[in-house]
């Protein structure tokens, strides 16, 4: 593992980039680190996060079942705070407000089998 404080370090010290691209599954802490170093060297930035699960049908097909949350992340290996934001990515994709109007909406769509 290698300490935050080291990678604001080489961030800092290194050659000036127009992208820098920092790679982690979630909760490890990029937002954090991209805005201590923006912070510390009192530079303007922007990031985009690319998410290759905020678009994938698992997740959605996994809100249709009766099954709670934890065991949805236990399933597919996500933690629970990943599944419960991709949920309410989710919802507020479709225009829903709970997890049955998101699944009913996604049938109405055509995302889900039995639409």
């Amino acid at each position: 593992m290698v300490r935050r404080s080291s990678l604001i370090d080489r961030l800092a010290h290194a050659d000036p980039r127009p992208i820098v691209s920092v790679v982690a599954p979630p909760g490890y802490g990029k937002t954090t680190l991209l805005s201590q170093w923006a912070e510390r060297n009192g530079q303007a930035f922007a990031w985009v996060s690319v998410d290759e699960a905020d678009n994938d049908p698992k997740v959605l097909l996994a809100l249709s079942t009766c099954l709670p949350f934890s065991e949805i992340a236990a399933e597919l290996f996500l933690s629970l705070h990943t599944i419960k934001a991709h949920a309410r990515s989710i919802y507020r994709k479709l225009g829903a407000s709970t997890r049955s109007q998101a699944v009913a909406r996604a049938r109405q769509l055509g995302l889900l089998e039995g639409s």
